[in-house]
């Protein structure tokens, strides 16, 4: 379930957020964005997302049908 974008952490760690038009995409907080008013960044541009959802963790195994990761 996704959670309202004021939710979302501001302290330069990574997640998934939505914004209309962009999608889901990986994202974080950049403080010095805007100025240094703060802002949402992914690697491509600087966006205004509005709900956010947090990465999935890191699976166990390392192997993944047989392969190793």
């Amino acid at each position: 379930m996704s959670k309202s974008i004021a939710s979302a952490p501001k302290d330069g760690s990574r997640f998934i957020a939505f914004e209309k038009g962009y999608g889901w995409q990986t994202c974080y907080w950049d403080k010095n964005h805007d100025g240094g008013n703060g802002g949402f960044r992914n690697p491509r541009h600087g966006w205004r997302p509005t709900h956010w959802v947090p990465l999935p963790k890191e699976p166990k195994s390392k192997k993944c049908r047989g392969f190793e990761l």
